[in-house]
This record gives C-alpha cells, structure tokens and sequence, in this order.
C-alpha cells in the first residue's frame, strides 16, 4: 500500500512539474511574441515615416529596374542600406524602402494566381509565433508598403497566443487576403486558393521574397 501510494504521489509531483513547464513555457513565448510586436510597431513607424518624408539627395538614380529608379541610400541612425524607389500614387508621392537590391531577387520563384492581387478589401500578413524576428522584418517589408498605399493591412499569428490576432491561409477570403510568412525547403512565392505564400529558406531569404514579392506589387499597380 505505501509503494503505491508512493508511486501515485511520484505520478502527482511528474504531472504537476509538466503543467508547470507549459505554463512557463507558454508565458516565455508570450513574452517573446510581445517583443516582436513592439518591435514591428518600432520599425512600422520608423518604415513608414521615413517612405512618407524622405528626400533624396541624388539627382540620378544609382540604377534602373524595368520602370523604376532605384536610388541606394541609407537610414539615418542605421547600417542599413536601403534601396529606394519613387512612385505616385493616386497623386502621392511615394518612396518605397527595400532591403533588397532588385536586380538580386528578379529571379526568385512566383507561382501565384495574380487575380489575388485585385480587389482587395484588407489584407493580412501572419507568421508563426515559433519563429524569430527576422520574420517580423519580412512581414514588415510587405505591410509597410500595403498600408502606405492605402490598403488596410492587419499583424496576425498563425497560432494562438495569448490576445494576439489568429490569421491562417484558411481565413482567407475574396476580399480578405491572407498572406502568410514562413521558412521552408525552397525560397518561392505561391499561391494556395486564396491564400499567398511568401516562403524563404532561411531568414535571410525570407526578406529577399518579401521584397520581391513588394516588387510585384509594384509592378501589379503601374501597368
């Protein structure tokens, strides 16, 4: 009676210690995913701004991409080189800021159904809680141009935690675009129904196909 009593208190203590464990560990991803929403809301805003009121100081575009000047510059405050490309758009004026030299991303994979790219009510840009903040620049790179153009643009996860809004490839409607971050085999960007993947094979591929992605959109609003 006292062994098992003994192996019923051992099994309370090991289920005590596991509930224990998911707790803390769900608190540290919670923890996690709020820094990365702080920093997205820092770097939106610096993004933004800096598309809205920068004024470039070269009379000559470094380079032309099909249409586009592109101009090399670099964020004040930053060791970040950008690369610069004015639009108007619907009579305002735009500097659209990428990370990536175009010319280097024109060959990355599209697979994407390009009807998803009109009539569009709101779009929403979700990743995995699981993965690192170089995940919320790519995001970033996407929605800070979707929302500077007027289209409203929404952060999700694609798994709960906490409050934070929960957006999957299956939330995706015929106005609500879904366009969801991920890491995977390949460096492509994909539809799937309604739904547009953007996927890098490692984190610095994944900003590269958000900007070619941007690029595409770019390309969708001139012709």
């Amino acid at each position: 009676m006292a062994e098992k009593a003994e192996k019923k208190e051992t099994g309370k203590k090991a289920k005590e210690n596991k509930e224990k464990q998911e707790k803390e560990s769900k608190k540290k991803l919670e923890r996690q995913v709020i820094t990365l929403f702080i920093v997205l809301g820092i770097i939106f805003v610096s993004i933004v701004a800096f598309i809205i009121s920068y004024q470039i100081g070269k009379q000559r575009p470094d380079f032309k991409y099909g249409d586009f000047s592109v101009y090399k510059e670099r964020l004040e405050g930053t060791t970040v080189d950008f690369y610069i490309i004015p639009i108007n758009v619907f009579g305002r004026e735009l500097n659209v800021a990428l990370r990536s030299d175009p010319r280097k991303i024109k060959d990355i994979s599209m697979e994407i159904n390009e009807e998803l790219l009109d009539e569009i009510d709101e779009i929403w840009i979700t990743t995995s809680p699981g993965l690192e903040s170089d995940a919320i620049i790519a995001t970033n790179e996407i929605g800070s141009f979707t929302g500077s153009i007027g289209l409203r643009t929404g952060y999700a996860l694609t798994e709960v935690v906490g409050e934070y809004p929960v957006m999957k490839c299956e939330n995706a409607s015929a106005k609500k675009r879904v366009i969801e971050v991920r890491l995977g085999n390949s460096t492509k960007i994909y539809s799937e129904d309604k739904c547009i993947i953007v996927q890098g094979k490692d984190y610095e591929d994944m900003i590269k196909a958000a900007d070619r992605f941007v690029i595409l959109l770019l390309e969708k609003l001139i012709r």
